[in-house]
């Protein structure tokens, strides 16, 4: 389907070419990236199921913190070498699912305090699913260290927010709009 190999590919086809190199094996689902969940990929364009799937397998990640794809820009020379060191080094891939629980929280809530624990809550699980399943290629005394790490993290964060915690559950933390102006609620 792609005849011109002189003209600059779209990330859309990029996405399309890459995606079909691999089969399912070695594409594992580590973000779970709900159908529509891109706000620039509409679920019935021909490279969507392309695109999720890379999601999915972070591949990719998104341009910016919205998650966004920008199917029909150019893809750049530096964009397609670390799609396809992604897409050959399993090591490098990167989860976005702590990224989506902080923006979906964000922008739900206007808390940045409560999206960075739940952050942190996010990769204590993540590690622990990862890890009893395989992903991190480790001994089990390996992961409980893993585990045990990760934990004391997420504990730390939470007891750095204590603050944050009390004036949530007070109902005056403050919120923070992106746009900078307060919003009337």
């Amino acid at each position: 389907e792609f005849v011109d190999f002189d003209v600059p590919v779209s990330r859309a086809a990029f996405a399309m070419i890459i995606g079909s190199a691999l089969p399912d094996e070695a594409l594992p689902v580590i973000s779970d990236v709900e159908e529509g969940a891109i706000p620039d990929v509409p679920e019935d364009a021909d490279y969507a199921e392309a695109v999720y799937r890379l999601y999915d397998a972070g591949v990719l990640t998104g341009n910016d913190e919205y998650g966004t794809f920008a199917p029909d820009s150019r893809i750049t020379r530096g964009a397609a070498a670390a799609l396809v060191s992604r897409m050959a080094d399993p090591d490098l891939r990167v989860a976005v699912t702590a990224l989506i629980v902080f923006i979906i929280v964000f922008l739900t809530t206007h808390y940045v305090s409560l999206g960075s624990m739940l952050v942190y809550a996010v990769f204590l699980i993540g590690t622990v699913i990862l890890g009893q399943t395989g992903q991190f290629h480790m001994a089990q005394n390996y992961l409980w260290e893993m585990y045990a790490v990760a934990a004391f993290l997420t504990v730390l964060a939470i007891y750095r927010h204590r603050a944050n915690i009390m004036r949530l559950v007070k109902g005056n933390e403050n919120k923070t709009y992106i746009s900078g102006k307060k919003k009337k609620e």
